[in-house]
């Protein structure tokens, strides 16, 4: 049965399952890996049998007087997952990465004082452990080496790649838009996510892009971390429960100390493929002034939505979006803003939404896939496609899928104005 595998008490459990069965011949075993290296996806009986196995064999191989365990972290996309002796894997039975790469060898071992060198390589049985290391996904060989020295690789898909398949490109391009430009030292970035695997796969790849990575596993030290490390920015996974993210987001913007701080979201969505995506939603902490507040008692008075629900803009271009918040806000609503579909589907999924407004290019994608994708969810909530310009055939093709009304862009007052009639009919 697969299940998340640690692969650090794996090897230990491996060498230990083995120290009384490889004979009186002195060999040290020295095992190396990264303190956060993320999970895999295997059995860990099967995989301590395996590798205990494998290292039986070079132990008794050998004529060196050290074999060495290395487990790292190879990036995908490369056509060697090697980053030490160049061994190629055929991509054509790869996937995109990364991987959790382990070697087992003596090469950079001394030789026994008490051996003459054998200067034939040693082939290794990796048949048995193969077939176990394959059904995780996973690839094994043995490199061929000049000399007596022996090495086999086994490399194992992260978990974090496949349960979801995360594309950190995305979440990287997000956070160079926000990191301060021109920095004369290393930008620092607070993650807090709740998967382990994903939490150890975002910190390793922003890590390599040059980043100091401050990581959080709890939402109880989220604004400690921030207080002490007075970040450049700050990652908060959506699915986050207790407290929300969005609570420790309210927290932060508003202290004086971390207000100044940009704050992401991480996000997952169902893509329309039914894979997982994945991708960030940006914070914005909006003041409400007097209008805002004289707006928001008129429509608690007068009916119509209820103040505490949020009105969701879906909108790409930023400075429509931005006018579109701001005439909004003057209604009484607190907004919450999406720039994409799968921005739009994340956070209606964990925000109460009372009103959507989508661009309407946006909502017709994919054969208006965003507003099926809203209408699974089980909250209650109005779906209106704007445009500047829309035909009635277009409008009632998007009612036709889903949507409860469409209008124009530069008339939200009027739109307003219609939802607040249609609901006090109801």
């Amino acid at each position: 049965m697969s299940d998340w595998v640690y692969v650090q008490n794996t090897i230990d459990e491996a060498i230990a399952s083995i120290s009384e069965t490889v004979g009186d011949r002195p060999v040290a075993v020295i095992a190396e890996f990264p303190a956060h290296l993320p999970a895999i996806i295997a059995d860990e009986a099967i995989l301590v049998r395996a590798l205990g196995d494998l290292l039986s064999q070079v132990i008794a191989g050998t004529v060196r007087t050290e074999v060495c365990v290395r487990a790292q972290i190879a990036p995908g996309g490369s056509p060697s997952l090697d980053p030490l002796s160049q061994t190629e894997v055929s991509s054509e039975t790869l996937h995109s990465g990364p991987w959790m790469l382990l070697s087992i060898s003596d090469i950079e071992a001394p030789f026994a004082e008490s051996e003459d060198p054998v200067l034939e390589p040693v082939e290794i049985k990796i048949e048995e452990s193969r077939a176990a290391i394959e059904e995780f996904h996973g690839h094994i060989w043995q490199e061929t080496t000049s000399g007596s020295g022996i090495r086999i690789w086994v490399a194992m898909p992260l978990r974090a790649a496949i349960e979801p398949s995360a594309d950190i490109s995305e979440i990287r391009r997000a956070v160079e838009t926000h990191i301060p430009e021109n920095s004369q030292t290393a930008s620092s970035l607070l993650i807090f996510v709740e998967d382990p695997g994903l939490r150890d796969l975002l910190a390793n790849d922003l890590v390599g892009g040059g980043y100091r990575v401050v990581v959080s596993s709890s939402a109880d030290d989220v604004i400690t971390l921030a207080l002490a490390e007075t970040p450049d920015l700050i990652i908060l996974d959506l699915r986050a429960r207790t407290p929300s993210a969005f609570d420790l987001a309210m927290l932060l913007k508003g202290d004086h100390r971390t207000q100044e701080i940009p704050v992401l979201f991480l996000t997952t969505y169902p893509g329309p493929e039914g894979e997982v995506q994945m991708g960030t939603a940006s914070f914005l902490f909006r003041a409400e002034g007097t209008g805002a507040l004289l707006a928001t008692i008129h429509t608690a008075l007068h009916g119509g939505i209820h103040p505490a629900s949020r009105v969701l803009i879906v909108e790409p271009d930023d400075v429509l979006r931005e006018n579109m918040i701001l005439r909004i806000q003057a209604f009484g609503y607190p907004v919450v803003e999406a720039r994409s579909v799968g921005e739009a589907v994340a956070l209606a999924e964990r925000v109460r939404i009372g009103l959507v407004l989508t661009n309407a290019r946006l909502a017709q994608e994919r054969d208006y896939w965003l507003i099926k994708q809203l209408r699974q969810i089980p909250e209650e909530m109005e779906i209106y496609v704007i445009a500047d310009a829309l035909t009635d055939e277009e409008g009632q093709a998007a009612i036709s899928h889903g949507a409860s009304g469409y209008g124009e862009t530069g008339k939200l007052g009027d739109l307003f104005d219609r939802v607040k009639g249609e609901n006090g009919k109801r």
